[in-house]
């Protein structure tokens, strides 16, 4: 079994939209906050943005977005935009730690279509001018001006190269957002034979994978998360995992039953109020955050070096 290490960079990836992926993130980026942290949040879901409007205000929007940066950058302006991509949350106004968004667009952006076919440009390039490394080099330039414990992108959902750069390399944990459907478990096997055929490559992030089980129904809830692991379990043993032998204890591998393991899945459980979730409107219900997440947070918090801050 290989050790994992703990990361401040944290992706939020599900190969299917509409899974609380985005709701999942807000509510621990509030949690964080309440424990003192400052937390930055980049949306990266570029062709469904929401993460900006769903944690800012209209008034509250900084200038500019992710698309005017990759704009910018194209021409050698990035930095000069940087100062003005960033702005803190209201919903953390009452916490003794900070949210701080990073939209994928603010506003002043205009013409944001013809800004998004410019930013993926160079999307399938590589090397020091690819798109990787200039989304990179904007975030280790955002942390070293602002120095978050932790940074949470919402990823676009489904297979895409932007979602494939964040997955891996960004050299960030991710989570691994699913139910217990066939159409989840088919996606996620059609990337993981993907990353299967690039051992060089899945060896560099595997250990950072963690699956979540989001939406576990309010009744079987036992029945449902056993079932949900065992398919993870598949997954990641038909794919991911080492054949390794009893005194082997330096592959990558894990049984069934062990906790924390990559396929022992981070439960969100549903509920109605998460249904219709505007935090702008009231902020964030503690009592629902409570019963849908507490689990979620108790294993997502121990992602994060407590060294921070």
């Amino acid at each position: 079994m290989q050790r994992r290490t703990k990361n401040s960079r944290i992706v939020f990836h599900g190969i299917k939209g509409g899974v609380g992926r985005s709701t999942a993130l807000t509510n621990w980026a509030w949690h964080l906050a309440e424990q003192g942290k400052k937390v930055m949040v980049i949306d990266l879901d570029l062709e469904s943005p929401g993460l900006g409007s769903t944690m800012l205000p209209l008034d509250h929007a900084p200038d500019f977005g992710i698309v005017d940066w990759f704009v910018e950058d194209g021409v050698g302006q990035g930095d000069s935009i940087l100062p003005e991509m960033v702005t803190k949350s209201p919903l953390a106004s009452r916490s003794p730690g900070d949210i701080l968004v990073v939209p994928a667009y603010g506003a002043k952006t205009s013409e944001y279509l013809a800004k998004l076919s410019r930013c993926y440009a160079d999307l399938s390039n590589d090397g020091p001018g690819s798109w990787a490394a200039r989304l990179n080099r904007m975030v280790e330039a955002l942390e070293n001006e602002h120095c978050p414990d932790a940074i949470l992108f919402d990823s676009r959902a489904g297979i895409h190269d932007i979602a494939a750069t964040l997955l891996t390399r960004m050299d960030a944990e991710v989570l691994l957002f699913a139910v217990d459907s066939h159409q989840t478990w088919d996606g996620y096997g059609l990337l993981f034979r993907h990353w299967k055929s690039n051992p060089q490559l899945l060896t560099a992030f595997r250990e950072r994978l963690q699956i979540v089980a989001s939406m576990v129904p309010e009744t079987g809830r036992d029945n449902y998360l056993e079932g949900f692991k065992e398919q993870a379990w598949d997954l990641f043993r038909e794919n991911l995992y080492d054949e390794i032998g009893a005194d082997d204890v330096d592959g990558f591998s894990y049984d069934l039953e062990e906790a924390q393991a990559p396929h022992d899945p981070l439960p969100i459980f549903w509920a109605r109020a998460l249904q219709e979730f505007n935090p702008l409107v009231g902020g964030i219900d503690t009592a629902t955050a409570e019963s849908a997440f507490r689990l979620f947070f108790k294993r997502a918090d121990a992602i994060i070096p407590q060294a921070s801050r």
